[in-house]
């Protein structure tokens, strides 16, 4: 079911001046979905978009100023280029996002939401030699909250959102050593991808406790 845009909700931050917004993985699926409803909100005035791939997350930054902006809503829509696998990437979008939020003169961040996600049948390491599933969707969104979380601390009202899926309840351990590149997982076979994808997620609900 698709989320209805025609009668949005007011939350926590309306009223906040020069209120921000940071949404990973936002140029498809659930992230698409919460950056739409985020902007029809008419809340923010600083919203960033962060996804690996620049050519789309600009058309999306275009798609909201036509669907949701006018002469009276007119905030600073743009994007950040980060891949969550790779550390330098991610300490380097943080320094960019703090930048722009700092031009714009908001009030540290506001909403955080690390949405972003991959899952892969095949196994792939991140540039660094570290699982890539693990490390996109655990490793990053925790380094780039934690980059983050002095601005977020500014803020005036603020919210980090981790978003996790139910099948972290099918992990019923954390194995630190195929996440780290440091363990064959050829006896995985085609159970690869779930496992690894499970135990991110469950990092995720451990990274908000």
């Amino acid at each position: 079911m698709g989320t209805n845009l025609s009668t949005p909700k007011t939350s926590c931050f309306q009223g906040i001046e020069n209120s921000s917004c940071v949404v990973t993985g936002a140029t498809n699926g659930l992230g698409k979905a919460s950056i739409d409803y985020i902007t029809s909100l008419k809340e923010f005035s600083t919203i960033i978009l962060l996804s690996r791939n620049k050519a789309l997350s600009q058309q999306v930054v275009e798609e909201l100023k036509v669907k949701f902006c006018n002469k009276d809503y007119q905030p600073f829509i743009t994007s950040v280029c980060c891949d969550l696998s790779n550390n330098d990437s991610v300490i380097n979008a943080s320094n960019e996002i703090k930048d722009i939020l700092k031009k714009n003169k908001n009030h540290g961040l506001n909403l955080l939401m690390n949405n972003a996600g991959i899952m892969f049948q095949e196994a792939a390491k991140a540039s660094d030699g570290t699982n890539l599933i693990f490390s996109t969707n655990t490793r990053g969104p925790w380094l780039l909250t934690e980059s983050l979380l002095d601005t977020i601390k500014k803020a005036k009202q603020a919210r980090i959102v981790n978003v996790s899926s139910g099948l972290h309840f099918a992990a019923n351990t954390m194995d630190y050593d195929i996440h780290l590149g440091q363990k064959d997982n050829k006896d995985l076979d085609n159970q690869y991808s779930t496992y690894i994808y499970n135990q991110s997620k469950l990092g995720n609900v451990l990274h908000a406790c």
